[in-house]
Order: structure tokens, then C-alpha cells, then sequence
């Protein structure tokens, strides 16, 4: 009996936390086929490309033909589609499956942080009030706003650190921990993955520093972690590390918070895109400034739960004092360039942090940790109403109302900033029956196609930029949707970008011949694989239109490989030739499948071993009476 109650409480929660988030992204289905602003353009590609390649053409989407004139798909760390949560782009297509994914993971991040506090001992009101300060305040609004598709995954950070706290008394919780890290990364955790696994570390040291473990287990911990994690995503890691060293990323840009931008991000009620152009932009120091747009500094809680977060601290706990030291570290390299002592070029010393940019990228451990400190702080002052009002009926109706105040602010806050998300009606664009490479299309905004710009565009938020805050970044995937490849698009990554546009004096088509003479013609083109018809009267090349990269192949022919011609894909071809088919499969990907199939298997036999072992009734049959 006691289990089914259990059970019901859990369904309501669930249920209850499903319904939160979807009062919170409500604004987002307003126009539910509407395209978003600045970022959306690039990542509506990233699933409509996977989408694509899976349901047209019956592949595993390996290979981007429409972005930079040619790169990888699977191995672009912000690749979403091995999340389970990409069912409801196939399902849905990208703009509405995109839309229900923001709410689903919301709904997941909200139940992780509940659970999170739960295990901290808290009551389920304060639990609940953790959830909220974490997932409602405005970073996830302001990111998922402008498009950045990679704070999908900070839905699961609560829970890889609720199984990484309870990986301290019993390792297996370990591989937990290292499931929900491979799903993050799955899901295009390009940044909350590294500073998660940085998160994790400083934590441990706090802890060892307390007393409360030794070094070597927390060595020990780290190391089953990374390493699960590493082996059961090998199927992306392995091509994505592999991409990341032949085109290596190295940014440096002057950045962080100063005290006066804290403070805005934290308690303006006016989190929108336009808040930030008011103030000092650009200026140096500690004390003011702001670098970055508002969708990379904005965190508002509000007055009620940052009170709650001093409450909380709580310095005569060993527990709480480890939060609170971490939500320092974390808030001072937030700080990035501006203080005199920082740990932002310190961490940058790190090759695995070498890539990152933007220092307030680190407020999401800054925010987790303040929201686990308000839940304790709105426990106890829960305890203090039910002290000092007879009536607990009373106390408990108060502390009620101050969560509900709590919720009600940070979604009237949240639903101001979504109403410049998802502004841009869907482009009739038509699609060309073959594809073909274009230098890039214009950027647009609900007015369609931009073709005039705003004067003085050297001042940093003059009408110009205000314009194009509220416009696509590019234009890739109107491109996408017209069966065209937009060599020139925006990356942060130093992709060559080899190929050449149709439009080019000295365009020799998406096939053609170098040093012989004859006919070549398309028979079968796909993302993957393509077929190509030859004629030619001497050896010579067959060149591709596309980048060059590592891991093509020629079908039939193991002792002929795919060339580097013209810095574009080329092979090899001879007088007898009839037919010539590649294919884009890298030994990184196969070697990745066979690491991730093993963990996958592995995993499965130790836990239903486990199950056995603990659980013996269920499996068996047996009378448990």
C-alpha cells in the first residue's frame, strides 16, 4: 500500500513539474510554425539536416552537405540528434519539435532539481523552490530566445550531480551520473558538459578539503565517470575529438561580469535582448561594464529567493558551506577578465578549456548552487512560521504564497523576454530539384529578406544592431530548404571553406574533371553517399564540390581512396571507368559504435545482474507476501 501511495505521489509531481514548464514555454506555441531570431537560423539546420538525411535518404546523418560547403554532421559538437528527445523533430519536423523539446527538457530539469534537493534532506516545498530559482530564472528563456540550442542540455546537469553526490557512498551511482553526462553531450552540450565535469571536480576538492572523503576516492570517482561516460558516447565522442584536432579552436575574448552587471542580470525585471543597450557596453573593470548581449548575462531571480540564498548559507554547516564555496569559485570565474585576481585566463591554461569563450557561461553552477542554498534557506523559514504562528494551517498557507509569488515573478519575467522568440513567420522558400552550392542568402526577419541595411554600423548598438538583434544570423537554413549548400555561414569553428559557389566566374559545377578530358554527370546524390557517371579518355581526377575531410571512401574499390584535389574531395579515375560511388563513413565513427554498443551491453548485463541480485521477486515470480 505504501509503495503504490508512493507511486502517486510521484505521477503528481511529474505531472505537476510537466505543467509548470509548459505555463513557462507558453508564449513559444503562440505561433507554433514561426522560426526564431539570430541563432535559429544555424541550428534549425543541425536537426532539420539529421531530419532530413534520416527520413529522405535512409542514413545515418554523418555528413553536413549544406553548411561551409561541406561538413561533418555527427561529429559538430552541438549535433543533437542521438538524444531520444530528437524523436519529436522526426516526428514534428524541427521548428514544432524543437519547441516541445524546450518544454519536455524544461519539465526534466525542473523533476532533477527537485530530486536534487530532495536528496539534500529538503521538504518538498522547499525542494521545489530549488527547482524553480534553477530552471525558471531567465537564462533559459533568454538562451532558448536567441536560438542557443545548447542550454537544452543544463536539464540534466541536477541529475548527473544527484547520482555523481550519491557515486560518494556507492560507486555504481557513478554510471548514473555518467549516462545522464553522455545524454548532455548527445544533446550538443558543446559547453555545459566541460564545465559540468569542472563543477564536479571543484565540488569533490571542497569536500576532500571538509573532510568529508579522501583524495583518492574522489580520484577514483572522477575517473569511472569520465571514463563511462567517454566509452558509452564514444559513437560521438570519438569523431568529434577527432574533428576538434584537425581544426582546433582557440578563442580569447575579453569578458565576464562586473558588479553593476551582476547585479542588473540578477534583479532587473527587464531581461529582454534590448535591456543591455542602455548600459556601459564594452567598458573595462570590476565594478562596471558589460560584455556580451543580454542572452549571455542574464540569471533574474529576483529579491525573494536571492534573500532566501543568504538565509541559507547556513556557515555552521559543513554541507552547506561546500555549495557555497563552489557558487564563489564558479561566480568568480563568471567574472572572467574584469577582477584583478581572475581564474578565467588561469583556466584557459587547460587544453580542454582552451575553446571556450564568454566567462558567464559559468553562472549556470553559480545559479544551481544559489538554488539549492534558497531551498534551504525557504526551509528554514518555513520552520520559523510554523515556530512562531500557532495555526500551522497558517504558516503553512504563507510559505505557500511566497513560493506561488516566486513562480509568478519568474514567469511574468521569462514571458516578457519570450516575445521576441519565434518572431519570423516561415519563408516560402522553393526547393531545387538538385543541389548546388551558393556563396550565402541574405538574412531575414518577419518581414522576409533583408536587403537594405541600417546606417552606422560601427557604433555597437546603433539602430543597426537593434535592427538585426531581432533577424536570423544567417541565412543557412532557408538555403537547407532549398536544397542549396551555404559555404558561407557563421561558425565559430575554422573550417576551410573550399568550395565554390555557383555564382563564381570559375565554378566548374558539383562534379568535374581535373586533368583529363571527358563527361561526368550526377546518377545519385545524398548527404552521405554519392554516385557519379564517368567518361573520360585518360587518367585523371573526378573532383567533388565539397570540402575535403578524412573519412571518405570509394565503394567497390578498397585499394582506390577518396583524394584531396583542389582542397575538395576528388578520385581518382581511369579510361575503363564507368561509374564512380563514395561514401562518408570514418574509422573514428566505427571504432565509436563498437566502444558504445559494448558499454551499452555491458551495462545492461551488470544492471539486470544487479536487479537480480536486489530485487530477486520481481525478476523470478517469486511470492514477496
Amino acid at each position: 500500500m505504501l509503495k503504490k501511495e508512493t507511486l502517486q505521489i510521484n505521477i503528481y509531481i511529474v505531472f505537476f513539474f510537466a505543467t509548470v514548464a509548459l505555463l513557462y514555454t507558453l508564449p513559444i506555441f503562440h505561433h507554433i510554425n514561426n522560426w526564431g531570431i539570430q541563432d535559429w537560423d544555424l541550428h534549425l539546420v543541425y536537426n532539420g539536416v539529421p531530419r532530413a538525411t534520416i527520413l529522405e535518404y535512409g542514413q545515418f546523418p554523418l555528413w553536413n552537405p549544406y553548411f561551409l560547403g561541406g561538413s561533418v554532421m555527427l561529429a559538430h559538437p552541438e549535433s543533437q540528434f542521438l538524444t531520444p528527445a530528437f524523436v519529436l523533430v522526426l516526428l514534428f519536423g524541427e521548428v514544432v519539435g524543437l519547441k516541445i523539446s524546450i518544454w519536455l527538457h524544461l519539465a526534466v530539469g525542473l523533476l532533477g532539481s527537485y530530486a536534487l534537493g530532495r536528496h539534500y534532506k529538503l521538504s518538498r516545498s522547499a525542494a521545489t523552490m530549488t527547482a524553480f530559482v534553477f530552471m525558471l530564472n531567465s537564462m533559459f528563456a533568454l538562451a532558448f530566445t536567441v536560438g542557443m540550442t545548447w542550454f537544452l542540455p543544463v536539464a540534466y546537469l541536477p541529475w548527473a550531480f544527484l547520482f555523481y553526490l550519491k557515486g560518494f557512498d556507492n560507486w555504481r551511482y557513478a554510471l548514473v551520473s555518467g549516462f545522464f553526462l553522455t545524454m548532455m553531450f548527445f544533446t550538443g552540450a558543446a559547453y555545459p558538459l566541460p564545465i559540468t565535469l569542472l563543477f564536479f571536480g571543484v565540488y569533490g576538492l571542497m569536500r576532500v578539503a571538509f573532510r568529508d572523503y579522501s583524495l583518492l576516492k574522489l580520484v577514483r570517482l572522477l575517473a569511472i565517470i569520465v571514463v563511462f561516460t567517454v566509452c558509452l558516447g564514444a559513437i560521438k565522442f570519438f569523431p568529434s575529438i577527432e574533428f576538434s584536432r584537425t581544426y582546433p579552436r582557440t578563442l580569447y575574448d575579453y569578458s565576464g561580469y562586473s558588479l553593476n552587471s551582476l547585479r542588473f542580470s540578477l534583479f532587473s525585471r527587464d531581461q529582454s535582448l534590448e535591456a543591455i543597450v542602455n548600459l556601459p557596453i564594452e567598458q573595462p573593470g570590476f565594478l562596471n561594464g558589460v560584455t556580451a548581449g543580454m542572452d549571455e548575462n542574464g540569471i533574474y531571480i529576483g529579491l525573494i529567493p536571492f534573500a532566501l540564498f543568504v538565509v541559507g548559507i547556513g556557515l555552521r554547516s559543513k554541507q552547506r558551506m561546500v555549495l557555497f564555496v563552489t557558487c564563489l569559485v564558479f561566480l568568480w570565474i563568471s567574472f572572467g577578465n574584469r577582477p584583478r585576481a581572475e581564474l578565467w585566463s588561469l583556466l584557459h591554461l587547460v587544453p580542454f578549456y582552451k575553446a571556450m569563450r564568454i566567462a558567464q557561461r559559468f553562472r549556470i553552477i553559480f545559479i544551481l548552487c544559489l538554488a539549492i542554498l534558497a531551498g534551504f534557506g525557504f526551509q528554514t523559514l518555513r520552520h520559523y512560521l510554523f515556530w512562531r504562528m500557532p495555526n500551522r494551517i497558517l504558516a503553512r498557507f504563507v510559505s505557500l504564497v511566497i513560493l506561488l509569488v516566486v513562480l509568478v515573478d519568474l514567469m511574468a519575467v521569462s514571458w516578457f523576454v519570450f516575445k521576441d522568440a519565434f518572431s519570423i513567420p516561415p519563408l516560402n522558400v522553393a526547393k531545387n530539384e538538385t543541389f548546388y552550392q551558393i556563396l550565402a542568402l541574405s538574412p531575414y526577419d518577419k518581414n522576409g529578406f533583408i536587403t537594405e541595411d541600417v546606417a552606422n554600423q560601427n557604433d555597437p548598438f546603433t539602430e543597426f544592431n537593434r535592427f538585426h538583434m531581432f533577424s536570423s544570423y544567417g541565412a543557412v537554413y532557408p538555403a537547407f530548404l532549398g536544397n542549396l549548400g551555404t559555404i558561407d555561414a557563421v561558425t565559430s569553428t575554422p573550417v576551410p571553406r573550399e568550395a565554390i559557389p555557383a555564382s563564381a566566374e570559375d565554378y566548374p559545377g558539383e562534379v568535374y574533371l581535373k586533368g583529363t578530358d571527358g563527361a561526368v554527370s550526377i546518377n545519385y546524390w545524398s548527404p552521405n553517399r554519392l554516385a557519379v557517371e564517368v567518361n573520360v579518355s585518360q587518367t585523371g581526377y573526378l573532383a567533388l564540390n565539397q570540402n575535403y575531410y578524412s573519412g571518405w571512401h570509394v565503394a567497390g574499390d578498397v585499394n582506390r581512396s577518396v583524394e584531396e584535389v583542389d582542397r575538395r574531395l576528388g578520385v581518382k579515375v581511369y579510361p575503363d571507368d564507368k561509374q564512380i560511388e563514395i561514401y562518408y563513413r570514418p574509422a573514428s565513427f566505427v571504432l565509436g559504435v563498437i566502444v558504445t554498443l559494448t558499454t551499452a551491453l555491458l551495462s545492461l548485463v551488470f544492471g539486470g545482474r544487479l536487479l537480480w541480485q536486489t530485487k530477486p521477486h520481481l525478476l523470478r515470480g517469486d511470492d514477496a507476501g
